[in-house]
């Protein structure tokens, strides 16, 4: 069976016979997948939303979900009988992690977006504090998490060094946590 892994603000939806596959840290991927029709969708993204005068892409979440149900739809799915499942908002030891809480942001902007869109999330695995892989088998619909363990420093090094080149330092931002003054301030208890 062919498998498509997916990176860091890529998704992908198929009513073929393929596994979608993806590692995840903080980061996100809801899984779409509707039942009567065979049709499944995942994505990854990084961030919740993008920072003010950043282009839409989907490496943010918002932005991801929303393509990521229009995709699904395009291809042929019953709105009404999709469902979700969420992974990954992992709390991964990394030094944005002191100043903000990447992991618990993603899996809320997931939720919001399937309330907004009126989709029950009926499972997930969410918040572990290890990295792990997800699997989609579109045929079934069935899910396979299965943690990473050792290659977690990897993966919160990988994922921090992303973020701080999708964000743009600032002297000020608390939200992006890429300038390490603010961070260092911060866990000494010098800014409120």
């Amino acid at each position: 069976m062919r498998r498509i892994i997916l990176n860091i603000g890529e998704l992908a939806v198929s009513k073929e016979e393929v596994v979608l596959e993806t590692i995840l840290g903080s980061c996100v991927a809801v899984c779409l997948w509707d039942e009567r029709q065979r049709i499944g969708g995942l994505n990854h993204f990084l961030l919740p939303h993008e920072p003010l005068g950043v282009e839409k892409s989907t490496v943010y979440g918002e932005t991801s979900i929303d393509t990521l149900v229009e995709q699904i739809h395009d291809l042929g799915a019953d709105m009404t009988g999709l469902r979700a499942q969420i992974f990954g908002g992992g709390s991964l030891s990394s030094p944005l992690e002191d100043i903000f809480e990447i992991g618990s942001e993603n899996v809320k902007i997931a939720r919001e977006r399937m309330r907004h869109y009126g989709i029950p999330v009926v499972g997930g695995h969410m918040g572990d504090n290890n990295g792990i892989r997800v699997s989609l088998r579109i045929s079934t619909g069935e899910v396979t998490v299965c943690p990473l363990g050792t290659g977690t420093k990897k993966l919160a090094h990988f994922e921090a060094t992303e973020m701080a080149r999708l964000s743009k330092p600032c002297n000020t931002c608390i939200r992006c946590g890429s300038c390490d003054e603010l961070g260092i301030k911060r866990r000494k208890g010098r800014t409120p």
